[in-house]
């Protein structure tokens, strides 16, 4: 859901998203919206359920940034990306094309440290670059990388 906030707040959305795969899209004019939150009291309460659940989600992220090294993020965007979009047949190939500044964007950090961190973790052989593809070659260091790395 975009534009939640600004939507409750009675203020215009100053921020743009962009798909990164094929997406279907629904609009719901904002009369229909208050009044489904008017006449709906179980509607509501999951709706305030999900503020809390990406108010919880941004916090944790900002930590992240604040306090994660690039590497560490980088693996831990790696393992997301794997988990929410799988491998492809070789096992190790994460089904997903991205471009490097896209990557930087989802890890936090601007494209030259990615590439950068990306080169690392290539020449450590923890993953193998395939022009936009990323394969997963060592996925336990991966995972000690991005549950354990100071």
């Amino acid at each position: 859901m975009v534009g939640y906030s600004a939507l409750m707040r009675h203020s215009e959305y100053h921020f743009w998203a962009e798909t990164i795969e094929k997406t279907e899209l629904s609009f719901l004019p904002k009369k229909n919206f208050f009044e489904c939150i008017e006449n709906n009291p179980l509607f509501s309460v999951s709706l305030m359920k999900l503020f809390a659940c990406q108010f919880d989600a941004v916090m944790d992220k900002m930590v992240d940034i604040l306090s994660d090294q690039v590497r560490k993020r980088t693996a831990k965007t790696l393992l997301w990306l794997m988990e929410t979009h799988g491998l492809d047949e070789d096992l190790k190939t994460i089904k997903i094309t991205l471009s490097r500044n896209d990557l930087a964007h989802l890890v936090a950090t601007n494209t030259e440290t990615l590439v950068r961190t990306l080169t690392e973790l290539s020449k450590d052989r923890v993953i193998e670059l395939n022009r936009k593809k990323i394969a997963i070659m060592n996925l336990e260091e991966l995972n000690r990388i991005a549950h354990f790395y100071r």
